[in-house]
This record gives C-alpha cells, sequence and structure tokens, in this order.
C-alpha cells in the first residue's frame, strides 16, 4: 500500500510574498529609527553628564536612508565635532600647534560687558586676546605656584573716567589700560591696585583630558537590542516570525 499526497498552493503567493516583504521593510525601519533615536539621546545625555556643556550634545546628529521603508535600511549616529569627542571618548594629550604653551582665558579673562558676546580677535569668550596682549606692552609672565605652567600677567594702573548726565569722575581700575578690572566696586578695584596685575592667561606646555565618555558601550548595546526590537515591531504591525 502507498500513500500519495498532492500538494497545491491557493492564492497569489506573489502577492503574499510582497505583502510579507513589505511587512520586514517596515518593521526593520521603524527599528532602526527607534534605535537611532534612542542612541542619540543617551550619547547626548551623556556628554551633558560629563560636564561638557550643552552645546556639545546637540552636535550628535541621526541619518538613516534610503528614506523610504526597506529591508536593507541602514543609519548612523555621528557628531559634527568629532575631534572634540573623540578626545573624551580616549582620552589624549593637547599640544600647541605654534609655540611652545597653549593659552588659558583665567577668570579675570571672561567675557563681559561690551565684548561678551564678541569674538575678539579671532577668540570667542575672552576679554583680552594674546594678540592684545602683546601689543599692550604691559604683560609678563611668571610661574605659576598654585598650579601647573606659568601665569601670563597684565600690570593694573589706576584710570580716572566720567560717567553720568553729570560726568562725575570714577576712578577704576584697568588691565593694561585694555579693560577694567573689579568693575565699579571700590573694595574689588582697591584689591586690583594693590595687587598691581592680574593673571589674563593660564600658559601649558601640554593638556591632558581623561576619558569621560564611553560611547562604544552605548553602541554596543544597541546592536544586540536590533534583533529583538525589529521581532517586537514585526509582532506589532501583525505577522510575527
Amino acid at each position: 500500500m502507498s500513500l500519495r499526497f498532492k500538494l497545491a498552493v491557493t492564492g497569489n503567493l506573489t502577492k503574499a510574498m510582497d505583502d510579507y516583504e513589505k511587512r520586514v521593510a517596515q518593521a526593520v525601519t521603524e527599528a532602526l529609527d527607534e534605535m537611532l533615536v534612542d542612541v542619540q539621546g543617551q550619547e547626548r545625555d551623556q556628554i551633558r553628564d560629563a560636564g561638557l556643556g550643552s552645546k556639545l550634545p546637540r552636535t550628535v546628529q541621526t541619518k538613516r536612508f534610503p528614506r523610504e521603508n526597506s529591508i536593507g535600511a541602514a543609519g548612523i549616529v555621528f557628531t559634527k565635532a568629532p575631534e572634540i569627542i573623540r578626545a573624551f571618548n580616549t582620552g589624549a594629550v593637547i599640544v600647541p600647534k605654534h609655540g611652545r604653551y597653549m593659552a588659558i582665558p583665567t577668570q579675570f579673562n571672561l567675557a563681559g560687558g561690551r565684548r561678551k558676546s564678541a569674538k575678539v580677535g579671532g577668540w570667542n569668550g575672552v576679554r583680552v586676546t594674546p594678540d592684545e596682549m602683546i601689543k599692550s606692552g604691559a604683560s609678563f609672565v611668571i610661574p605659576n605656584k598654585d598650579g601647573p605652567g606659568k601665569l601670563w600677567m597684565l600690570t593694573v594702573a589706576q584710570a580716572q573716567v566720567k560717567s553720568g548726565k553729570r560726568g562725575k569722575i570714577k576712578s577704576l581700575a584697568y588691565a593694561g589700560g585694555i579693560v577694567p578690572i573689579g568693575g565699579a566696586r571700590r573694595a574689588r578695584v582697591d584689591a586690583a591696585l594693590k595687587a598691581g596685575a592680574v593673571p589674563m592667561f593660564t600658559l601649558l606646555p601640554q593638556v591632558r583630558l581623561t576619558k569621560t565618555l564611553d560611547i562604544a558601550r552605548i553602541r554596543s548595546k544597541a546592536q544586540q537590542r536590533f534583533p529583538r526590537l525589529v521581532r517586537f515591531k514585526l509582532d506589532q504591525i501583525g505577522e510575527g516570525v
């Protein structure tokens, strides 16, 4: 005795396969979009939590291609400041490109007043640039007793200026004849005049950045999670595998 079987495909097989491919393409694309947003958010949070400000996290962007749903969809998370992110992600030693020292602005040299939002001599956020320090003829360098490197100083001198409608004369302290020190507060002005000079830059031969980011860990976890997310999206669409 023998058994015979007859197999037949009912319905439109081509259409069924096309529909299934569309569902898979939708699941892959939706999973990828969700993963890109998640990785972008984690990297931005990590950069922000590392104390690197609010602007640097916003340089982390995403891009997915092609734009339409695709089984072969791919995406990238990238930064518009790759050198900075790389330095904090791996740790790096920064050395000056020109000269022996890097000039790091001190608290006295933070932007303020009319120069607060200005870009001075190619420098952002400083009151006095290195070029202005040199041209002033009132700068000198001393060892930094409280830390590494050296201090680039500007001499402080008293200057009298008129203020208000009545032209009241005020005595202010000016560093290098360029910027006021101590504002209009008498105690601060007197302290600056007594000191005779203020540090405008710290001069360092190199700066060592410690590793504060772990971008690879975020991306490794995302890669491990991605297949499960695709499966979840397929189940949501209505066609589990």
